[in-house]
């Protein structure tokens, strides 16, 4: 939008996280109008210089690897299902569907697609996830969340488990958790952004 071009020429530098961003700002014009006499006087483009903060994956940390580390092992341990989803992300602020990242949809669609199946059969679901700090409240909020959620779906005893993992990582660690053997799909149900990189 033409309010986004003004927003970026009012900044000394701009950093974007890809050459699409970035070409689609520097080609972006609209013409400038007289209100009065309706004719164009000028252009409004990016003048700014744009560039480019590469969003990658460290390759020399993020790997297939059989070398779990004792944390993660201790943390999956704990959960007795073999086949494990694992959602990577924060979950923002918003009622189910509202947050961009849908972590309560995807809550409530993993309820659903697994609701009533035999206990052996249930896969569990792997929130790491928290809101907007890593605090004691914050994870408390993220339980009540989740406890909502699956409150819409049907009685707790009838449900697929779901898993909180809260708090931070080392990148290792991280790796490791992609690597556990239980967990066998990574899942998202994000809107308004790129894939992230949890997934790349």
């Amino acid at each position: 939008s033409s309010g986004w071009l003004e927003g970026l020429n009012k900044m000394d530098l701009v950093i974007v996280p890809s050459n699409h961003s970035k070409n689609v700002f520097k080609a972006t014009r609209y013409d400038k109008v007289d209100e009065k006499s309706k004719e164009k006087i000028g252009e409004l483009k990016a003048l700014v210089s744009i560039e480019v903060l590469f969003e990658g994956a460290d390759t020399s940390i993020y790997k297939k690897t059989n070398a779990i580390p004792q944390t993660i092992k201790m943390e999956l341990n704990k959960i007795p299902e073999k086949f494990v989803f694992l959602y990577v992300g924060h979950w923002l602020k918003g009622k189910i569907g509202q947050d961009r990242k849908d972590v309560g949809g995807l809550v409530k669609t993993f309820c659903t697609a697994f609701k009533n199946k035999r206990e052996r059969k249930r896969p569990a679901l792997l929130l790491k996830t928290n809101g907007a700090t890593f605090s004691v409240l914050d994870r408390e909020e993220m339980i009540k969340k989740i406890t909502e959620v699956k409150a819409t779906v049907g009685a707790a005893r009838s449900l697929p488990n779901i898993y909180l993992l809260h708090g931070d990582l080392l990148p290792d660690e991280m790796n490791g958790l992609y690597n556990h053997p239980k967990v066998k799909a990574h899942v998202s149900f994000t809107k308004g952004e790129g894939f992230g990189r949890p997934l790349l």
